[in-house]
């Protein structure tokens, strides 16, 4: 989520932020490419649009393994 602390929203509440995904290749030399979009719920389908626009299937994912990502590792090395 883009944007500080909200007063009364705790952990991963939206509020009024705008919520953002966000893909980074990591390279032996450094960061290659990356990618962001806004997206309107951090939905699987959602996620999951933005990962098979972007992430290849034989790339390996690195996340903060929150539960919302369970859906995707069917199709993705979460």
């Amino acid at each position: 989520m883009i944007g500080g602390p909200e007063e009364g929203k705790k952990g991963r509440s939206k509020g009024l932020k705008k919520l953002i995904v966000l893909a980074v290749e990591i390279l032996e030399d450094g960061v290659g490419r990356a990618y962001a979009e806004a997206i309107e719920h951090s939905s699987a389908i959602e996620l999951g649009a933005f990962l098979t626009k972007y992430v290849s299937s034989e790339a390996e994912v690195v996340s903060d393994k929150w539960k919302g990502y369970t859906p995707l590792k069917r199709s993705l090395k979460i």
